[in-house]
């Protein structure tokens, strides 16, 4: 988990930098990171194999419909992409580079030296493990769903559509809570597009059934893509989660002390 989150955040910190350098410099690290592109025009050109080996990951990331081969245009086996889209694709190969290449094997004195950080960082990972996600969360309360949810909630049981990006942050976050998928698949029934089977696979998929169960959306990514509603309820909290949590562990006071 913390090597996961470590790539994550080295990768982003590097794309930023790499938006600030110049073409010669993207396509140097691009071969050695092992992905082939090439310049074309005012964008770039890689193989298909070579845009779908990084573009697959990004599946659940709220971009799926962009990241699909079928959306792409296919010129000889090559896909087109934009300065942006390279970026964010040179991402994917650095995060998988460092995941790939971590932990470093050190020896036992280096670990004895540094023995009361790796002690404060297991606390503050576990802190965090708590924080963003379901752990400890063993039921579903409508009361207890922060604002940014509930609007999202609301939206599809009135019979709305959702953008691809709300509708992964609403499944995520309501599996997190502890509904089922069934449960889950049946809220989405109101919806003018609904497809049971391609809803089935999906919230499934969202729940881990080929490996990774997904983690809800943070607050900042919220606020990206729209659905962030500014509350007091919410405080400082910087997931939705953590929100629930809170919410919850208030109802449940109230309806033990007869307070509602």
């Amino acid at each position: 988990f913390l090597i996961r989150r470590f790539a994550l955040k080295e990768a982003e910190y590097s794309r930023r930098k790499l938006e600030e350098e110049n073409e010669e410099i993207i396509l140097r690290l691009a071969q050695e990171l092992g992905v082939e592109v090439e310049k074309e025009g005012e964008g770039y050109s890689m193989h298909f194999t070579t845009f779908l080996r990084y573009a697959t990951k990004l599946r659940g990331t709220g971009e799926d419909e962009k990241w699909r081969l079928i959306n792409r245009e296919l010129r000889k086996g090559c896909i087109p992409v934009s300065k942006e889209e390279l970026l964010r694709l040179l991402q994917e190969a650095i995060r998988e580079k460092i995941e790939n290449e971590l932990p470093l094997k050190v020896g036992r004195e280096v670990c004895e030296h540094i023995r009361f950080i790796i002690e404060e960082l297991k606390e503050e990972l576990e802190a965090f493990r708590k924080n963003f996600t379901s752990e400890g969360i063993q039921k579903f309360s409508k009361k207890a769903l922060p604002p940014c949810m509930e609007n999202l909630l609301e939206m599809v049981l009135s019979g709305k559509n959702l953008p691809h990006a709300s509708r992964f942050a609403l499944t995520s976050f309501l599996l997190s809570t502890g509904l089922s998928v069934d449960e889950v698949v049946s809220i989405y029934r109101n919806s003018p597009d609904f497809d049971e089977e391609k809803t089935r696979y999906q919230v499934r998929h969202i729940n881990g059934a080929t490996g990774t169960k997904y983690i809800p959306p943070s607050c900042e990514t919220m606020r990206v893509y729209g659905d962030c509603i500014k509350s007091e309820i919410c405080g400082n909290a910087k997931h939705p989660l953590q929100v629930y949590r809170r919410l919850l562990r208030r109802s449940e006071i109230l309806e033990r002390d007869g307070g509602g």
